[in-house]
């Protein structure tokens, strides 16, 4: 039988205790490293218990100097070029709050400056730079992840229409101010205007043009003499081409190579200036008839999320109110992610 618990999450001194709730959190000795899990389940939010948790875990590691924090979630709160909560503040706020939404959520991770984001549920790997300026008027940068692409069958792939991007900006892809979080409403202070995310769509797999050669390009054999053979033939490609663009990708065949699998690795290392934190994805791209796929890890460096370098700032064991730091294995799995520090 279990022990009860005496605090939210458990005792971090005793492991007997650990991980009996669905939100966790995760240091990682004198490492400069915080990793805290969400369950926001279904709908994207969480509930009264799990927030004030969350609040209360951010506010003391953000007082330590010199700390990466990481923040997974069920539901990714950047995903498929748009902002997944309220995009303006149009939402009531009873209280007493029963439940806290994806927009309350991220503006909790945004006041305490969050570093990373990293979310699932969708099959592919996106990942966007969300720049922004705080109440006091400093610039803060932080990083969204989605990071589902490890088996099931493919989500629609994103760029299919790339209907919601700014066109004027051709050297990145831009969200538009339509898809992207505004602490009140466009329009209303051109100060909170200012505040709104400016957001950068800087990888994304599998691409559609990726899922078009595999699901298209690549089954196409010389084309049949036979007319009913060609007109099966074109009726196949369409309704393939169609499945793809509509979303309905859940009626393709996925096991057919490549499977376009992908996950990110996270590593933490010290260098010469100090700590460095980065987010390394794996992807499998080549045909690879093994049913585990080997995923090759990007030989681009331009497609790792490396975050600036912290100085080598001792850290103690017990952070601030009494709540001691989980002196951990220097490599310990985190979901479907693994962090080696």
């Amino acid at each position: 039988m279990y022990k009860p618990l005496r605090s939210v999450g458990g005792l971090p001194s005793q492991r007997a205790t650990h991980q009996r709730l669905s939100f966790f959190e995760m240091t990682f000795g004198r490492a400069p490293l915080a990793v805290l899990a969400l369950d926001n389940g279904v709908t994207g939010s969480i509930d009264a218990l799990q927030y004030q948790w969350l609040a209360r875990r951010l506010k003391a590691l953000r007082s330590l100097p010199e700390l990466y924090i990481v923040v997974l979630v069920g539901n990714p709160l950047y995903v498929n070029g748009a902002f997944a909560g309220s995009k303006e503040a149009t939402e009531s706020r009873a209280v007493p709050r029963r439940s806290y939404s994806p927009r309350e959520i991220y503006e909790l991770l945004r006041r305490y400056h969050v570093d990373v984001v990293m979310g699932g549920d969708t099959h592919a790997y996106e990942r966007y730079t969300v720049c922004y300026t705080d109440e006091q008027g400093e610039q803060h940068t932080m990083h969204h992840i989605v990071n589902g692409g490890g088996g099931a069958y493919l989500t629609q792939p994103m760029d299919a229409g790339w209907l919601d991007f700014d066109v004027r900006n051709t050297s990145t892809l831009s969200l538009s101010r339509r898809s992207v979080y505004h602490p009140d409403v466009w329009g209303r202070d051109p100060a909170r205007d200012k505040q709104a995310d400016r957001v950068v769509l800087n990888d994304l797999f599998p691409t559609f043009n990726e899922m078009m050669k595999k699901f298209v390009w690549n089954q196409q054999p010389d084309p049949p003499t036979n007319p009913i053979e060609r007109v099966r033939a074109w009726l196949s490609r369409q309704y393939t081409v169609g499945a793809l663009a509509s979303g309905f990708t859940n009626a393709l065949n996925h096991d057919m190579p490549p499977l376009l699998q992908s996950y990110v690795r996270a590593e933490l290392a010290q260098t010469a200036n100090g700590w460095q934190l980065q987010l390394i994805p794996y992807m499998e791209v080549q045909n690879d008839s093994d049913p585990a796929p080997r995923l090759q890890r990007q030989p681009n460096r331009a497609r790792w999320l490396e975050l600036p370098s912290l100085a080598r700032t001792a850290h103690s064991n017990t952070p601030p109110h009494g709540s001691p730091m989980l002196n951990l294995p220097a490599e310990r799995a985190v979901g479907s992610e693994r962090v080696t520090g």
